[in-house]
């Protein structure tokens, strides 16, 4: 067993317990509640809470390894957008920086001037 592995153990134990006797206890009917050292319905309750905790914990972590093996990234705004421009601009050919936003504007002006171009010459 890993250390992760206990401190999830521990966790769920906390968290279960923690659900059951502050949320689930004090509204069950006396019978369904949990009497110290007995074996009864409120330690079984009790119990489906932390197994319960354990699987949200296992299956958050699942859905992580996955985003972060599919190469998905949750964040956004525009830390996110820097940091792909950046990622862009290590892929120049020639190794030197890019200015994105600078190319797209040249590339527009050539794209307006060809256009106008072809305007004038039908005129």
């Amino acid at each position: 067993m890993t250390r992760r592995r206990w401190i999830e153990y521990l966790v769920s134990i906390l968290l279960g317990n923690g659900i059951y006797f502050a949320v689930l206890h004090p509204g069950l009917p006396p019978s369904w509640q949990h009497q110290p050292f007995r074996f009864d319905i409120g330690l079984g309750i009790a119990f489906l809470c932390c197994v319960l905790v354990y699987a949200a914990i296992r299956m958050g972590a699942r859905h992580a390894r996955r985003t972060l093996a599919e190469g998905r990234d949750t964040r956004q705004g525009p830390l996110r957008q820097e940091e792909h421009q950046r990622q862009s601009e290590g892929h120049a050919v020639d190794g030197k920086p890019v200015d994105l936003a600078r190319r797209d504007e040249a590339d527009e002006q050539a794209d307006r001037q060809v256009a106008h171009g072809a305007r004038d010459r039908r005129a």
